[in-house]
């Protein structure tokens, strides 16, 4: 009976690990300085202090907490990333390098 249950509850938790909840669609939360940052990490620059700190605060930001969430590590590292990408395709269309 339990096999029958985690089978049939299974994909709807992962539907809901994998869309975006509601408050990530409705406005920036990606700052510019963070969006220049994240280009610069995602086109192979050098990972700079100032360019891992705006990573790691939109991380935060994206509900990831390495220190409560060390048991569903990586899961919750994935998922919190899923969601940053999200963010980035949406607030950072305009990036230009410099």
């Amino acid at each position: 009976m339990k096999i029958v249950l985690a089978c049939l509850t299974l994909p709807v938790v992962l539907a809901a690990c994998a869309a975006p909840s509601a408050d990530s669609l409705s406005s920036a939360h990606i700052t510019p300085q963070q969006c220049q940052d994240l280009a610069a990490l995602k086109a192979g620059a050098a990972p700079t202090h100032q360019r891992l700190t705006s990573e790691v605060a939109v991380l935060l930001t994206a509900d990831y907490n390495p220190v409560t969430e060390a048991d569903t590590y990586p899961g919750s590292f994935h998922h919190a990333q899923r969601r940053v990408d999200y963010w980035y395709a949406n607030d950072c269309r305009n990036v230009r390098l410099e």
